[in-house]
């Protein structure tokens, strides 16, 4: 069994870098040293080059899934290739990809704490919508749940902490945050792909690949918080993403029934 990993989520893993981080990795599939890296920033003249170290980025994306180290070189994952190549052709995906596997990944991995605490933030926000960010309570908000749930004396967050949630949190588009950074509010739409990969998420909890489920209003909401977007947007979106993927298929007799049959992450590059 693995050991958890802290609830900090790294303020230094911010959405530019780990674009250029991505372009660079993609560039040469077999692989590359930090030191490679780092020298390919130099030429490319990227902001990584205020870097002295990568070590804590490629941390936090190694945590994500995202890439894979193994003596000392540097791969992206098959699901990290993904998220480069759709992020190529569209920048804005990338803080939507990167969002949803910061907030889902403790329900696959419960050792993943710092998953739980960005979702347990993401979940304050999109409750209390539209708020005011409080950056000193929502740092009390995750030690006393943290405290209570994992039955932790000593839990290192703080407001470095939400600084790293927010980053992310501030580069999806439609934006939730007002120009300032001070102000959440729910969105009134997502794109696609993320309502694709929640929609997924939410649903495989419930059924397997194929089978329908009933989708209940418990299973509405928990997709809209994933996809931090208002209520009253999750038809539109449920309609526009069946027509839009195959792997979709809804029945509406008696209630709306779900089934998802072939869902892959490289649905997101058709």
């Amino acid at each position: 069994m693995s050991k958890p990993t802290g609830f900090h989520i790294r303020h230094d893993l911010q959405p530019n870098f780990a674009y250029e981080l991505l372009i660079l990795l993609q560039s040469i599939p077999e692989g590359q040293t930090e030191e490679d890296l780092q020298i390919a920033a130099q030429v490319q003249g990227y902001a990584l080059r205020q870097r002295t170290s990568y070590g804590k980025l490629i941390n936090s994306l190694e945590e994500l899934g995202v890439i894979e180290k193994e003596h000392k070189v540097l791969r992206l994952t098959d699901q990290g290739r993904i998220i480069s190549e759709v992020s190529l052709f569209q920048r804005q995906l990338l803080g939507e990809l990167i969002h949803f596997l910061y907030y889902t990944l403790f329900a696959s991995d419960e050792n993943l704490r710092f998953s739980w605490s960005y979702r347990t933030v993401c979940d304050h926000l999109w409750m209390t919508a539209p708020c005011t960010i409080n950056r000193d309570r929502l740092v009390n908000i995750v030690v006393q749940n943290a405290a209570d749930q994992f039955d932790e004396t000593s839990i290192s967050f703080s407001t470095q902490s939400v600084m790293g949630i927010l980053y992310w949190v501030s580069s999806l588009y439609p934006a939730c945050l007002d120009a300032q950074g001070r102000v959440f509010s729910r969105r009134l739409y997502c794109p696609l792909e993320t309502f694709l990969l929640a929609l997924h998420h939410v649903y495989q909890q419930f059924s397997e690949d194929g089978m329908s489920v009933l989708l209940t209003p418990e299973m509405r909401q928990e997709v809209c918080q994933i996809c931090l977007i208002v209520p009253e947007a999750f038809q539109e979106m449920l309609e526009q993403t069946e027509a839009s993927f195959e792997c979709i298929k809804v029945r509406r007799e008696r209630g709306e029934r779900l089934a998802i049959s072939g869902f892959s992450w490289k649905l997101l590059k058709e």
